[in-house]
């Protein structure tokens, strides 16, 4: 497309390309396919078919495409679970309220048996498939100490011994034929020596896999396996332990390539022994581990049991991001984006959001949903800054920057200077001071009277302690150290002194004489310890705010994200009742009356979910009495205690999920409310809770939900 120029002969041009390059489906292989039925038979038949390649390489490269396709065929079946569980559960509710109107007939009996028995295999896929990929989130949820190392072998492909790679394959099963082409194609790899920059003779390599061959990472991970045999042998004899229970019988390891994720307790025993296992194998492969360069990732783990375990194992913690200064447009951008993941959902229109992004943004123990803030997130990471300034830690920056710009004062005490990196830091600096209390040392980082600090047992600043004498000070932003040194302390004063300045001047000097400073360095505390975390002060800054105990009780279940987070917007009165819409403003349907109730209440939340007839059948089959409280936190105390089963706030979000369900049917499907389409929907919730729930309140939540069938 040609765009005019009138200042010059020549014509530029834009040209659109609107080709589309063909890409091919990712081929993902999950790990919970090899517990399917179905799934050895699949491999056999692909794995079994005849090649007409004539190299060995090629046959194999073949048939490892060829399966990977036949795979993808066979794996169509599993990925539409959530399709067919929806179906069985309709068919189920079809015939339940058929046989509310009469009996069923015996065909129809025992297709819902069949029915009911393919769902639970059904369910069970489903439990295997999030067990296989939410491990590190299930660490996570478990509150427990764990660690996830990262293992870097030193020259990984290149010094796996081949010996191992055949042995691990005749110990797996693989026939003859299968072994005898991995060795002509391992005893083939020849190699050259280039020598400024002239090749030397060829040599076959009796070690390690070839670079670039694409059979080479499977080859490798083939030769791998014997450390998750060894750590297998190792568990099963008690010297190692699972991190977390989740039914899986081999212990946490992710292999790809050269690449070894393991998950471990965090314990010193255990860290050893893993240790040693990992000396064992690099005998018999020849795969040493790089400590230097391996990492161990802490969740749920003290800081100070942190670095014992890296010295123990002798790798390293992973590094800190890099802290600055984020624009206020920046942020902007970053709080926009996650407001649009929070309530667009899967459609690309906007929607409108259902709660203040403020509101959100609290932690889940004040109130909200525990979105991070990215500002004051923002703001506790650049105040580790100014701890690590003030405490003169052995840091290069810290030592440049007290002898560059503060050799006879204190940043509190001076107009910003320096780098716009440090200009930006110690914009903090009233937030830090508001947090931090110093215990004195030489006294030459804090202000006499206007820091707080350890002086005659109290943390309150001087100024206002002693604010007689302090109105007739000189100088208000003289540091500790220049008070302590004066010859003659009334010359830091306006005189003369009034009476009572006077006699805080006396108190004063003596307190001083009686608190004397030392010869080392000032140490800088904080409300809540003597160490500073980014975590901590997020959390300090959030401790005013006072909230119902709900709505702990709520992101303590074991329900799923969607259903807390569906008690969360009902508990904060965020719902869009008709009661909602109407406060809204939004114009949606003149009708403000409850569809689940022929008294044509007005639909707000109470009524919908505590004082509607449907609703009150529901508490009422689950026996749990709303009736005694003025308001929802001291109802939902004397429920609790009535209800007497540790799984009580599972069953109230779950009881109004369901009615929410009902009642969305009946505006948006135009099906009929029915209190055994509830109970089908809550049964078959709960009933999922068995593979989230703690194991020692499982079968107390078995026998219970007995009871309702």
């Amino acid at each position: 497309m040609p765009l005019a120029n009138t200042a010059s002969d020549h014509v530029p041009c834009v040209v659109n390309i609107d080709t589309v390059i063909p890409k091919a489906s990712i081929f993902r292989f999950e790990s919970f396919w090899v517990d399917q039925p179905g799934f050895m038979d699949c491999v056999k038949k692909s794995w079994d078919t005849n090649s007409t390649k004539k190299y060995t390489s090629a046959i194999i490269a073949g048939k490892f495409k060829a399966l990977r396709y036949a795979l993808k065929h066979w794996h169509m079946n599993l990925s539409q679970l959530k399709f067919y569980i929806q179906h069985c559960n309709k068919a189920i509710l079809i015939l339940d309220n058929l046989e509310d109107q009469r009996p069923l007939f015996v065909t129809q009996f025992n297709f819902r048996k069949i029915v009911k028995l393919h769902l639970e295999k059904l369910l069970q896929i489903e439990c295997n498939y999030w067990r296989k990929r939410c491990t590190v989130r299930w660490c996570h949820a478990s509150k427990k100490p764990v660690v996830i190392m990262k293992l870097d072998f030193a020259k990984a492909f290149d010094t796996i011994e081949h010996e191992a790679i055949i042995q691990v394959m005749r110990h797996m099963g693989f026939d003859s034929k299968t072994i005898q082409w991995v060795k002509d194609i391992l005893s083939s790899g020849t190699s050259k020596i280039l020598l400024n920059g002239v090749p030397g003779k060829q040599f076959f390599c009796k070690r390690g896999v070839r670079q670039g061959d694409p059979l080479s990472p499977i080859l490798y991970v083939l030769g791998s396996e014997l450390l998750q045999i060894v750590i297998n042998d190792d568990l099963a004899q008690g010297l190692l332990s699972l991190p977390i229970e989740v039914g899986d019988p081999d212990f946490p390891i992710v292999q790809y390539a050269d690449d070894t994720l393991l998950i471990l307790p965090a314990e010193i025993d255990q860290v050893v022994a893993l240790k040693e296992i990992l000396h064992k194998f690099s005998i018999s492969t020849e795969l040493k581990v790089n400590y230097h360069k391996s990492s161990m990732v802490p969740i749920n783990v003290k800081e100070e049991e942190m670095q014992q375990l890296a010295n123990a194992f002798g790798a390293k913690l992973p590094r800190s991001p890099s802290l600055i200064w984020i624009h206020p447009g920046i942020l902007n951008q970053l709080n926009r984006i996650l407001r649009q993941c929070l309530w667009r959902d899967n459609i690309d229109t906007p929607k409108q959001s259902l709660a203040a992004w403020e509101m959100l943004c609290k932690p889940k123990s004040k109130g909200g949903v525990g979105i991070v803030n990215f500002e004051k997130h923002n703001e506790a990471l650049l105040l580790k800054f100014l701890d690590k300034f003030y405490n003169k830690a052995d840091i290069p920056w810290v030592k440049l920057i007290w002898r560059t710009y503060y050799q006879a004062t204190v940043p509190q005490a001076e107009n910003l200077c320096g780098s716009f990196w440090w200009k930006d830091v110690c914009k903090f600096l009233e937030k830090y001071r508001q947090v931090a209390t110093v215990l004195p040392g030489k006294g030459d980082t804090f202000m006499f009277w206007l820091d707080s600090w350890k002086f005659e047992n109290s943390s309150t600043p001087l100024h206002e302690r002693y604010p007689r004498i302090f109105s007739y000070a000189l100088y208000e932003k003289l540091t500790a150290e220049e008070v302590y040194a004066a010859a003659d302390i009334t010359q830091l004063f306006h005189l003369p002194l009034s009476l009572q300045a006077f006699e805080e001047l006396q108190e004063l000097s003596a307190n001083m004489r009686r608190n004397p400073l030392s010869v080392g360095n000032d140490s800088w505390t904080y409300s809540w310890g003597s160490t500073y975390t980014a975590s901590k002060y997020y959390k300090h800054i959030h401790e005013h705010i006072q909230v119902m105990g709900i709505y702990k009780w709520i992101w303590k279940s074991s329900c799923i994200m969607k259903q807390k987070f569906f008690a969360w917007l009902l508990i904060s009165d965020r719902l869009n009742t008709r009661d909602m819409l109407k406060r809204r403003h939004w114009k949606v349907t003149e009708d403000t009356h409850c569809e689940l109730c022929f008294a044509r209440a007005y639909e707000d939340r109470m009524h919908l979910f505590f004082e509607c007839n449907f609703s009150q059948r529901v508490w009422a089959y689950l026996q749990i009495d709303w009736l005694q409280g003025s308001d929802i936190q001291t109802a939902a105390v004397r429920a609790r205690l009535g209800f007497a089963k540790p799984f009580f706030m599972e069953v109230v979000i779950l009881a109004c999920w369901n009615i929410w369900k009902q009642r969305n049917d009946k505006i948006f499907q135009y099906q009929r409310p029915s209190f055994q389409g509830w109970k089908k929907g809550f049964v078959h919730d709960i009933s999922m809770l068995v593979h989230r729930i703690k194991r020692k309140h499982l079968e107390q939540l078995v026998a219970w939900i007995g009871s309702l069938i």
